[in-house]
């Protein structure tokens, strides 16, 4: 399990970010934690990432802002805020799923869409096919075949893993001629890169 997120203990504030080589600046992987949160939540309540500085603000106090502006009054998030321990943390894996999920089933209308964690299945009637969502940061050649090596033997099923700088292309395994699992570079493109402010 890949956590993100923020800690608060002892009024230090430690930052867990979620890890690309696409995104590597603090502000960078700031904003991207906020773009993942802002998929799972309902419009009302999503981050606006115009409004924040994501080079001086850490992801703590951007979240205590959302939280005070959706409290009626100031006296209700007083005690919330005077907290010297406090924890936010997501589920990478289970974000990256979700993220993955949302994302096929608007693009697949006519299919039947389904979601059984770790697993997406796409079926037109015909045909069924699996989908692995993994949240992989930082992953080498062996950690790709390794999991090609787990995965070799589901027919029609397909691993999705962060786009790398060597690894931007779908490889697909082959037996007796057949393919039979494909692995595919997912890409941030939802990810609206703000300019950096020094």
């Amino acid at each position: 399990m890949r956590l993100s997120g923020f800690i608060i203990k002892n009024g230090r504030i430690y930052e867990i970010l979620p890890k690309t080589c696409y995104f590597e600046s603090i502000s960078e992987r700031r904003r991207l934690f906020f773009e993942i949160i802002n998929f799972t939540l309902p419009k009302s309540f999503r981050f606006n990432l115009q409004e924040y500085d994501f080079t001086n603000q850490n992801i703590a106090q951007i979240f205590m802002q959302k939280i005070i502006s959706l409290l009626p009054s100031w006296e209700i998030a007083l005690p919330f805020l005077m907290q010297k321990e406090f924890q936010f943390l997501i589920n990478l894996d289970e974000m990256f799923l979700y993220i993955v999920y949302k994302r096929i089933l608007k693009k697949n209308p006519k299919k039947f869409v389904s979601i059984q964690p770790p697993f997406i299945y796409i079926d037109n009637g015909k045909r069924k096919v699996r989908i692995h969502p993994l949240w992989k940061s930082n992953f080498n050649k062996t950690t790709i075949e390794k999991e090609m090596q787990i995965m070799e033997k589901n027919v029609e099923h397909y691993i999705v893993l962060p786009k790398q700088n060597y690894f931007y292309r779908y490889k697909s395994i082959y037996h007796q001629n057949c393919e039979i699992l494909r692995i595919v570079p997912y890409s941030f493109s939802f990810f609206k890169r703000a300019k950096a402010v020094s």
